[in-house]
């Protein structure tokens, strides 16, 4: 037991030492933060012709946009500067406690958010081409969920943390000077990174559900900043992506049922047990800070 946390000891410690410092010294902070306006540019260019024509092909756009507009050009970039990529972007291999325990609390976290996205679209009703698209997301042929699955629950999330959480959150960590009342009240520079990398996060989703967005931002942000290793956001928005293409299954491709969740029926008691779930599991992944 000793050895192994020793082990993981050393490899944050790696990573410590090649993270965001390394790629702003070569490159300077404005120009990574280009790099990533750039990179966000490529991702959403990229898959918006595959949007209207099927399940297959919005699985097959969404996977070469996060691949050729996000993964692909920051391998090429760091593997020039000589940096490796995976110590660069903090990408451990994760433990299985903290793994399931990360799993569980983003699957805590499916009620009461599911009670303010259906809240905010009574006042902000999505727009026919989102209910159009979110439609398209119920493949009939097994090729065609294989491919939904592979670009929402793993390239998606992938370009994703890629772009919000390793690039920006950490370069605003740089960045940001942290304002003396927010000193003196114990907020670190790493957590005003997070609260502005989640508000930002938010604010490329639908405006019915950018609230929700922006919070379960908060919580991969927290991932990140507490555990070190990008593997753990990337696992808890995997589990998101999932969790709502399963619902999407159940609500038969329709968004206005979807949204009117079962769990507005007594949201009270169930955001009773997921505050309780959450606080519950989080302790548990908290537990593997070394």
């Amino acid at each position: 037991m000793a050895g192994r946390l020793a082990a993981r000891a050393r490899r944050r410690l790696y990573c410590a030492m090649l993270q965001a410092d390394r790629l702003v010294a070569r490159l300077g902070p404005w120009f990574l933060l280009a790099v990533t306006g750039l990179c966000f540019l490529l991702y959403q260019v990229i898959q918006w012709p595959f949007y209207a024509r099927g399940p297959w092909w919005i699985g097959v756009g969404t996977s070469l946009a996060a691949g050729v507009g996000v993964v692909l050009p920051l391998f090429t970039l760091t593997r020039r500067l000589g940096i490796p990529f995976r110590a660069q972007f903090q990408i451990e291999r994760p433990a299985l406690v903290p793994s399931l325990a990360v799993a569980a609390a983003t699957l805590s976290l499916v009620p009461p958010l599911g009670i303010l996205t259906a809240a905010m679209a009574r006042y902000v009703p999505p727009e026919a081409a989102y209910l159009r698209w979110v439609a398209t997301l119920r493949p009939e042929s097994p090729l065609g969920w294989l491919a939904v699955v592979f670009a929402l629950v793993l390239a998606g999330p992938l370009a994703e943390e890629l772009i919000f959480r390793g690039l920006l959150q950490r370069l605003l960590q740089r960045l940001l000077a942290r304002p003396v009342w927010l000193a003196r009240l114990g907020f670190s520079r790493g957590g005003l990174a997070v609260l502005i990398g989640a508000l930002l996060f938010g604010a490329v989703h639908p405006p019915h559900s950018i609230p929700g967005a922006a919070l379960l931002g908060l919580f991969f942000g927290a991932l990140l900043l507490l555990l070190g290793n990008l593997s753990y956001p990337l696992i808890a928005h995997a589990i998101w992506n999932l969790a709502n293409l399963v619902m999407l299954q159940q609500s038969g491709g329709d968004l206005e049922r979807l949204i009117q969740t079962p769990f507005a029926e007594s949201s009270a008691l169930w955001l009773l047990v997921s505050l309780f779930l959450f606080v519950f599991f989080s302790r548990l992944w908290l537990q593997a800070r070394v």
